[in-house]
């Protein structure tokens, strides 16, 4: 599951600086949509970086599952 988690946020990091990239393209820059979306990206950047330290102490909520057992 972390690892799905941690590829939703990369994807929404990489969306959410796409559309602060078309916002700054627009001739009448809508200061308070940019300023809400940089604060996103913010707190998304934030929650990656918290769950990505988490997984690197190897923390087993957020260790990767694997698919089959290790018993043949």
């Amino acid at each position: 599951m972390s690892v799905r988690l941690l590829k939703s946020l990369i994807e929404k990091i990489h969306r959410i600086e796409q559309k602060i990239e078309t916002e700054r393209r627009r001739l009448a820059v809508d200061a308070n949509r940019l300023s809400y979306l940089k604060k996103v990206r913010l707190l998304v950047k934030d929650r990656f970086s918290i769950l990505s330290k988490r997984q690197a102490e190897g923390n087993m909520a957020l260790q990767t599952v694997p698919i089959r057992g290790r018993r043949k």
